[in-house]
């Protein structure tokens, strides 16, 4: 079985180190490992790793233009769910001009991302997508067909809370 690993940017740039010893338990039980990073997290090197995993070239790192921003901030406003959220966003929560861009630009980033996914060749025939954060690439699933494979969230603290260092547990 094949599965694909959605990271932040791992192993571009230098951080998530940590998902490294998980990577090398999940070579262990899948025959095929891809690993398909977001960005590039500021550095086009790759942090060499030795193990029997591909590495993909990042979503977001290929094209770093005005153009891909601009053709997905449109397509964002002709999205029903953007729709829905934003009476919610400018009437019943403080500050609701900051957060009325940060919706614009979360569903612009997630229609990019659905775009970058859709037209990767090979994505679609993973067995299983195995997204390591609870927010990033995941939230380009509602703009993806219904036809993607069996796919895992996992969620952290951060992801949960959006406050680094908090943990109510």
């Amino acid at each position: 079985q094949n599965i694909v690993i959605f990271t932040a940017s791992y192993p571009y740039g230098h951080g998530e180190g940590f998902i490294c010893d998980e990577i090398d338990a999940i070579t262990e039980k899948f025959d095929d490992v891809v690993i398909q990073p977001a960005t590039d997290g500021g550095c086009s090197r790759i942090r060499h790793r030795g193990g029997r995993e591909s590495v993909r070239e990042p979503l977001l790192g290929v094209a770093r233009g005005t153009l891909p921003s601009v053709i997905a901030l449109f397509k964002a406003c002709f999205n029903i769910s953007f729709w829905r959220q934003l009476p919610r966003v400018l009437t019943r929560e403080p500050g609701g001009l900051p957060r009325l861009r940060h919706l614009l630009v979360s569903t612009a980033r997630a229609r990019m991302l659905a775009d970058r996914i859709q037209s990767s060749v090979g994505l679609q025939e993973a067995g299983l997508w195995y997204f390591y954060w609870g927010a990033g690439s995941v939230a380009a699933l509602p703009f993806l067909p219904k036809t993607v494979p069996l796919s895992v969230v996992r969620f952290h603290g951060s992801d949960l809370y959006g406050v680094a260092g908090y943990a109510p547990y």
